[in-house]
């Protein structure tokens, strides 16, 4: 899947990045549990660190610092998150275009399930590539942030 997506934005002239996992604040999110650790110095005073959660506000410096298209694999850590479908632990794939449409990143996201072969109906893996077309309609031009999403439901499958 990663050799598939660093193939995606390689083709559209990205550059991977690597952001930094600690970080001197939690972030803002109240629905996030951070881990926190800490940090001794030579002096042996300690400082409190946290792991990041997403690479976003990292990825953002990078952009405001005038980099264009970026993209990251980030291990990213959630406290609070253990369950049957959840782990404390995983990765993000996040990318950013600097300066175009929200419309790109739709077709950014279409042309990532078409890299891999994934098909929105079903939500597993074809065994062939799949047609570009099958995904026409899927989103349709937004009047109101909610349009996208109710669209995108309409095909995703239940779990009921």
């Amino acid at each position: 899947m990663a050799a598939a997506a660093r193939a995606f934005f390689s083709d559209q002239s990205f550059i991977e990045v690597d952001t930094a996992i600690l970080q001197v604040s939690p972030g803002n999110e109240a629905h996030i549990s951070a881990f926190r650790t800490e940090i001794v110095d030579d002096s042996t005073t300690r400082s409190t660190l946290y792991l990041h959660s997403s690479p976003e506000f990292a990825a953002k410096k990078l952009l405001a610092a005038g980099e264009e298209r970026i993209f990251t694999f980030a291990h990213v850590f959630r406290n609070r998150e253990r369950g049957r479908l959840h782990h404390p632990e995983f990765t993000m794939l996040e990318w950013y275009r600097a300066g175009e449409p929200y419309q790109r990143l739709i077709e950014d996201c279409m042309g990532l399930l078409a890299r891999r072969n994934w098909d929105p109906c079903t939500g597993c893996r074809r065994p062939y590539r799949l047609d570009p077309r099958c995904l026409e309609g899927w989103w349709r031009p937004l009047t109101g942030p909610a349009q996208w999403h109710l669209a995108l439901a309409r095909r995703l499958p239940t779990t009921a």
